[in-house]
């Protein structure tokens, strides 16, 4: 892991693979024991992630990017048409009645989602 931090390694994407499959419970337990200290690995649900990630300090657009535009960037090759609104790309958008700029508490209630297009489809208007 320490090779990573050298220089250039920057905007690189590396598969890292092992002998056996783990969990990221594991991935994580393993990852602290190399680094010499706890990593935790749980489940947030979406909207206290974007609120953490908010509170503490990270600007609403990038919180909002972390949850949702950079996750087809970890499945890699799973997901070779996802991540763009492109012509061509798969693309599941939503439309929302409120500026998450300004005021990203209403995320998680779906009464203040307008639109949703799946794959470029509209499924609710």
């Amino acid at each position: 892991m320490a090779a990573l931090t050298e220089a250039g390694h920057e905007g690189k994407t590396y598969e890292i693979t092992g002998p056996a499959a783990i969990s990221y419970g594991e991935c994580a337990a393993a990852l602290g024991e190399v680094l010499g200290r706890t990593i935790r690995y749980g489940t947030v649900a979406p909207e206290a992630g974007r609120g953490a990630l908010i509170d503490a300090g990270l600007p609403p657009l990038d919180a909002i990017e972390a949850a949702t535009a950079t996750g087809p960037e970890t499945l890699g090759g799973q997901a070779p048409l996802s991540g763009l609104l492109s012509e061509g790309y798969d693309a599941d958008v939503i439309a929302l009645d409120f500026n998450p700029l300004e005021d990203w508490t209403p995320w998680g209630d779906p009464a203040r989602v307008t639109h949703i297009w799946q794959a470029g489809e509209p499924v609710k208007d």
